[in-house]
């Protein structure tokens, strides 16, 4: 049996207005969600970049940290409609608009889950229905689900069961800066998968490539005794390397941020190498059956003029290492050496007693 109870006029009318002013709250929020993202830096661009990616295949997008591409355009591409597609192929629940999402790969699980929640809330709805995230022992999605941040490993276990992705209406690498070993392989997986279908575009596959000039290079300290990674200017030989990884593929340009004078005038013409500049102290050469070390490579560099002061060291160092650990070797002579005559020492006692 139920029991109602009547409310006093008073409580009631108490109630009616805490809740409208929870949902005056909840608008003054919304509206300060949407004013947020007018701000964006990415919000200008909003209807380019959706008519870009709705007439190419293939589109790559260049923005600031910050600037609102990892959460704005995904939000971008379902208010312009691209999941109501009518000419789409059906999902694989059957309906003609059913299963289809808009998916979004993160190279880190914490950045997976924090982005799908904080779309969630731009976007009103609850976390796991319209916007979920799937990471490796965590699937927060379900049926609704209509935009998806998973991370690029679970994009790639969903290829291997799924090659044509048929759930995906659209598929955002996200850090593809970042050549991480697993982002490499989503794009020849993509790249196969858009070539396959006959809508691909030599264009859209036009490579482009920026030299700065500088790259960083591991030397050895030999003062402070430790490696470190140095910005020094690239030389000649790299910089016509990176241009050629321009046009290996397909057409491409390389854009330098240096002065041809820079180029033919000041730059070194080819790498230096490892050995003048990398511990040597690690190496070993065998010869004989027999460890070396790296007394071959210090005989080479003896007969030149200029011999770094790392071989030097690391000589020094190989000769005092092999002094160690002879002393060791006598050490543990002379220690068994004790334990035998204490041990004879215990067993004439025993025949005295």
């Amino acid at each position: 049996m139920e029991v109602i109870k009547p409310k006093r006029k008073d409580v009631e009318f108490k109630e009616n207005r805490e809740n409208g002013q929870q949902k005056k709250q909840v608008y003054k929020s919304r509206a300060a969600i949407e004013e947020a993202r007018r701000k964006l830096p990415i919000y200008e661009s909003r209807q380019k970049i959706v008519d870009t990616i709705r007439n190419n295949p293939v589109t790559v997008i260049i923005g600031e940290t910050g600037s609102g591409k990892t959460t704005q355009v995904p939000q971008f591409l379902y208010e312009a409609g691209f999941l109501n597609d009518k000419k789409r192929k059906e999902g694989k629940g059957g309906e003609a608009n059913g299963g289809m999402m808009i998916g979004i790969t993160q190279p880190r699980r914490v950045a997976a889950t924090s982005v799908a929640r904080r779309v969630s809330e731009e976007m009103g709805v609850k976390m796991g229905r319209e916007v979920g995230y799937s990471i490796r022992f965590e699937d927060f999605t379900s049926k609704e689900t209509k935009i998806k941040y998973l991370t690029d490993g679970m994009l790639i276990r969903e290829a291997m069961l799924d090659n044509a992705l048929s759930r995906y209406k659209v598929i955002i690498i996200d850090e593809a800066h970042e050549r991480s070993l697993r982002t490499d392989i989503l794009l020849g997986v993509l790249k196969q998968k858009i070539e396959a279908s006959g809508s691909g575009n030599n264009q859209d596959f036009r490579v482009y490539v920026v030299d700065c000039g500088v790259n960083k290079v591991k030397k050895y300290n030999h003062v402070l005794k430790y490696e470190t990674l140095q910005v020094e200017p690239i030389t000649r030989t790299s910089a016509r390397q990176r241009a050629g990884r321009a046009g290996r593929t397909s057409d491409g340009e390389c854009y330098r941020l240096y002065p041809e004078s820079y180029f033919v005038n000041e730059m070194e013409e080819d790498n230096l190498a490892e050995i003048k500049v990398l511990n040597l102290t690690r190496v070993q050469v065998y010869k004989g059956g027999h460890r070396v070390g790296i007394d071959i490579v210090y005989r080479d560099w003896r007969r030149s003029e200029k011999r770094p002061l790392v071989i030097d060291k690391g000589v020094e160092y190989k000769h005092t290492q092999q002094q160690q650990q002879e002393k060791h070797q006598d050490d543990q002579k002379d220690h068994y050496a004790n334990l035998q005559n204490l041990r004879k020492t215990l067993d004439s006692t025993h025949d005295i007693v």
